[in-house]
């Protein structure tokens, strides 16, 4: 599956703002593509963080689709530098998603074809309002401008 990082530093005085966008994003969200396999968004400080996994990177595509104006805000709430963004997921998949996202300064991690994924461990239904699981997701710095393997 394809996964999406983004952190968002948001500027003082306007996490109340960015925080009343949240609506828009989630009624997009349910509102748009089946193949979002999880969703939802964290704060910390002045970061928020949107965890994110789609089934493929069409469903990411939709998805872009389908919270375009709330995506548009936020990334213009936050100003240049406010996005942090990396993508993970199979190369051939990232290789679709490169010219949608590569302009946001998009960082893509190639999979190593090891992954696994219990997909029976989810939750039923789509998008349950209280998914009962963590997603680590460490900052690992890398080397590469555009593309870690």
């Amino acid at each position: 599956h394809v996964t999406i990082v983004p952190y968002f530093t948001v500027p003082e005085g306007k996490m109340d703002e960015f925080k009343r966008g949240f609506a828009a994003f989630y009624e997009g969200t349910k509102a748009g593509t089946d193949e979002c396999l999880y969703y939802g968004f964290c704060v910390c400080g002045d970061k928020v963080f949107c965890r994110e996994g789609y089934k493929s990177a069409a469903g990411v595509l939709a998805h872009l689709g389908d919270v375009k104006a709330p995506l548009d805000a936020a990334v213009a709430l936050v100003g240049e530098g406010g996005l942090d963004l990396s993508v993970m997921g199979p190369a051939a998949e990232l290789e679709k998603l490169k010219e949608a996202l590569g302009p946001l300064g998009t960082t893509f991690w190639a999979t190593d074809g090891a992954n696994i994924m219990y997909p029976h461990r989810f939750s039923s239904g789509r998008l349950s309002a209280s998914p009962r699981f963590l997603v680590f997701a460490p900052r690992i710095p890398c080397p590469h401008a555009s593309t870690c393997t």
